[in-house]
């Protein structure tokens, strides 16, 4: 996971980005802006599995079909 308040901190402080600036922009916009390497993956299956869960909004799993 990025830890994101370190990087909006990062981005109010350094950049001079309103917070809705930071929440529009991609990890890699902010990396560049930044000037550093995202320097991480994509979210594993598992990972996305436990946000999901966490959610508690009961999601749906990919057989699920629009009506």
């Amino acid at each position: 996971m990025l830890p994101w308040r370190s990087l909006l901190h990062s981005a109010v402080k350094d950049l001079r980005w309103s917070p809705e600036t930071f929440w529009r922009a991609t990890p890699f916009e902010l990396a560049a802006a930044l000037k550093k390497d995202p320097g991480f993956s994509p979210m594993s299956r598992a990972d996305l599995e436990a946000l999901e869960r966490s959610a508690g909004d009961g999601g749906c799993t990919p057989t699920d079909t629009m009506p």
